[in-house]
């Protein structure tokens, strides 16, 4: 009865996301008699393999949202962090790297607040090198400054640099670095791991950080999916040709 039930609550709660309630394979529930000699864990970890594949095989159209960004990925292999536009600090290839492969393991997880983890990490990776980068950039700036000055005593006061808010990362520094991330990462199914957690991510998870690294990555992938060749300054022909070639020079 437990089984029949546990199945039921899962069927239910896929029937409220729009995705039809379709038996689950006993094969993959596991039987009576095995929760029954003691086997009972293995169970709930079965159902959620299930459950999570179920979700990714009944969207048709997540399966073409994901072939059309494999073939924009593939059309763009070509295209450097300065043609993304990222900013400085996360153009380091270590960086762009790191961040990648947190995107690449949300494909490991299956449950929303562990593939959430990845991606805040892959955002958070990529928000910091942009954020330091310039507090170092305005730092040695502060210190060329004065001693262009020689003011001796300016520069024994200037001390670590204090926090500036407005040396932070924002939306539309990390879109292009998450973007570069994106193409670089691998991942098999971006479209539907952001739907993933877009449908079963509790609501009240939704909001704040979780909600602005969700819809930056949303962002990212929608940029991905829309630029041409005008975001590059090339003409149809040369983006065409870089495309076809996977070579941004002739």
């Amino acid at each position: 009865a437990a089984t029949d039930e546990i199945e039921a609550v899962l069927l239910g709660d896929l029937s409220a996301h729009g995705v039809p309630a379709v038996p689950l394979a006993r094969a993959a529930l596991g039987t009576r008699s095995e929760a029954r000699s003691g086997r009972r864990r293995r169970g709930p970890e079965v159902k959620e393999a299930s459950l999570y594949a179920r979700v990714f095989a009944t969207e048709p159209h997540d399966a073409m949202g994901d072939d059309f960004l494999a073939g924009r990925a593939h059309m763009l292999r070509w295209a450097t962090a300065e043609d993304v536009g990222v900013p400085e600090g996360a153009r380091n290839p270590v960086v762009v790297g790191t961040a990648a492969a947190e995107l690449h393991a949300m494909a490991r997880c299956r449950s929303p607040a562990g593939k959430v983890a990845h991606l805040d990490r892959a955002v958070d990776i990529l928000a910091r090198a942009v954020s330091l980068a310039r507090r170092a950039a305005a730092a040695a700036k502060a210190e060329a400054d004065a001693r262009a000055r020689g003011e001796q005593a300016e520069l024994l006061a200037l001390g670590p640099a204090q926090p500036d808010p407005s040396q932070d990362a924002s939306a539309d520094d990390v879109v292009p670095a998450l973007s570069l991330a994106f193409l670089r990462s691998g991942l098999e199914a971006p479209y539907s791991e952001l739907l993933f957690i877009d449908r079963f991510r509790d609501e009240d998870r939704l909001l704040g950080r979780t909600g602005w690294v969700l819809a930056t990555a949303q962002m990212s992938l929608g940029w991905l999916e829309s630029v041409g060749p005008e975001a590059f300054g090339v003409t149809e022909e040369e983006f065409r040709r870089r495309s076809i070639t996977g070579r941004r020079d002739p």
